[in-house]
């Protein structure tokens, strides 16, 4: 005959002791650590700042949410420099073309201030 047998602490008739009140059994994950991975996406500065700030604060409080506070500083300073290159690249291209337009004599196609632009219209 087989019998059913029940993991678990022995029956002795006693209660098994519960956790004490308000002690916490999961660590829970930064709110700031998620916010700096989303604005590390959408507005590079602020992740970098708020990346920072975040991997500090989950150290310091030991919760959850390393990673992602620095995915956060990762991302926001990549995007940062990328953006920091293509700006800089744009800026070189626009001056050649102004340059080349005005070796040429044709001038620069697009208004460069509201004056000129106004002048043109008027």
């Amino acid at each position: 005959m087989s019998e059913n047998v029940i993991a678990g602490p022995p029956l002795t008739g006693e209660p098994t002791p519960s956790p004490a009140v308000g002690s916490v059994t999961q660590s829970r994950t930064s709110a700031l650590a998620v916010i700096a991975l989303i604005s590390g996406i959408l507005f590079p500065l602020l992740g970098i700042v708020l990346g920072a700030i975040g991997m500090k604060h989950v150290k310091r409080t030991g919760m959850k949410g390393y990673g992602l506070a620095k995915a956060g500083f990762v991302v926001g300073l990549s995007l940062f420099i990328v953006g920091l290159i293509v700006g800089l690249f744009g800026f070189w291209f626009f001056g050649g073309f102004v340059a080349t337009c005005q070796t040429i004599g044709v001038g620069c196609p697009l208004p460069l201030s509201p004056s000129l632009f106004l002048s043109e219209i008027l």
